[in-house]
């Protein structure tokens, strides 16, 4: 009985060594065998034709992914710290003479504003002396020091809302407005240091 053609399964030529209808090589001459019965290598070549119309369903990409690739795991990306995490940790401030600058910087602007808060504390000391011989001519009984210390009195009351500049200033302009025949003003520090004080001087 003539052997398929392992290809397009055509009945070969016994012998032909090319199959005559797809040009297949036969890699065997075709060998009797007896009817009913399969060879070996028929059983062989059912199976291997089975395997290679399976595989042929599959792409061969796919099938070299699911035999060679090897899942790995996803990597983590370490998240980015925040900004002032890099600047802290920037190679700059290993430098000392960073440091130096950043002193230098710090003692010129704490120096500045030391400066500026004496120069504030003197100006406003001027100022409440120059209304302390304002009022001596109103309140002409009282010293220097005695008004003085009725304007310290009057600051002391505010409970630190006020300072010694305010307190002078809202001093004189009572004084002012007030009639002060005496020309003894503790009326007026006394009005000033209450809670009710406007109302007092208005009485």
């Amino acid at each position: 009985m003539p052997y398929p053609c392992f290809h397009c399964d055509v009945e070969l030529v016994p012998g032909a060594k090319f199959c005559h209808s797809c040009g297949a090589p036969t890699f065997a001459g075709g060998t009797p065998r007896t009817p009913g019965e399969a060879t070996v290598g028929e059983q062989e070549r059912v199976r291997i034709k089975k395997d290679v119309k399976e595989a042929v369903r599959v792409p061969h990409s796919t099938r070299m992914m699911q035999t060679v690739a090897v899942r790995t795991p996803a990597r983590k990306v370490p998240l980015e710290p925040p900004v002032w995490q890099r600047v802290a940790r920037a190679r700059i401030w290993r430098k000392p003479y960073v440091w130096i600058g950043v002193t230098f910087l710090v003692a010129v602007v704490g120096g500045k504003m030391l400066i500026e808060d004496i120069q504030d504390k003197a100006r406003q000391q001027t100022e409440v002396y120059q209304i302390v011989t304002r009022l001596t001519a109103t309140c002409y009984k009282d010293s220097r020091s005695q008004t003085l210390a009725r304007i310290t009195k009057v600051q002391s009351a505010s409970g630190g809302q006020m300072t010694l500049l305010d307190s002078a200033t809202l001093f004189e302009l009572i004084a002012r407005g007030a009639s002060v025949p005496s020309g003894d003003c503790s009326r007026i520090a006394e009005a000033l240091t209450r809670p009710d004080r406007f109302e007092v001087l208005l009485r």
